[in-house]
């Protein structure tokens, strides 16, 4: 299992649930836990507000593809939901959701599943919850020019609680 780029990028709540995981899978013979302990050895710790827009956190939105099948987009979870969210949704218990965690747009990483080595690629991150959190885009918008922030008047406005006055438009989460 090689990840072909230096480390392995995660947030230290990714990289909590991975140790988590770890322990609970510990002892049991799961053939998650070699490609488990293959992301934690490889981990870099990076800063939630300071994570490359384009790599994969728990709760990303991944589009990828396995091997020659076609890609497929899921959100990456924790854990299965049991509630209709079958097909949406990929869980890092699954070694496929295991095998995104931590990769950026356009890597490649070659993990087993069902005795068989498979190598995923990650072709597009639409939407990770870092980013959208810390308002970071991939790549900034360059048909408009970037609006022009009057400071006084956006510290007397978030004093009133009068959002017109602040000068700019506000994007929503």
């Amino acid at each position: 299992m090689t990840t072909y780029l230096a480390g392995c990028p995660m947030t230290a709540t990714d990289m909590r649930i991975c140790e988590a995981l770890r322990d609970q899978l510990s002892g049991t013979g799961s053939a998650l836990l070699p490609l488990l302990e293959d992301k934690i050895d490889s981990a870099v710790l990076v800063a939630d507000d300071r994570i490359d827009p384009r790599v994969v956190t728990l709760n990303s939105r991944v589009l990828f593809g396995v091997d020659d099948e076609p890609p497929q987009t899921r959100i990456l979870v924790r854990s299965a939901f049991r509630h209709g969210l079958i097909g949406l949704t990929l869980p890092i218990t699954a070694p496929r959701g295991l095998a995104l965690l931590g990769l950026r747009r356009g890597q490649r990483y070659a993990f087993g599943e069902h005795g068989t080595t498979r190598t995923i690629f990650v072709e597009d991150v639409p939407f990770q919850p870092q980013a959208r959190r810390f308002m970071r885009d991939v790549e900034p918008a360059r048909d408009e020019p970037a609006p022009i922030v009057d400071l006084e008047a956006a510290r007397n406005a978030r004093r009133t609680g009068d959002r017109s006055r602040t000068g700019t438009t506000c994007r929503s989460s």
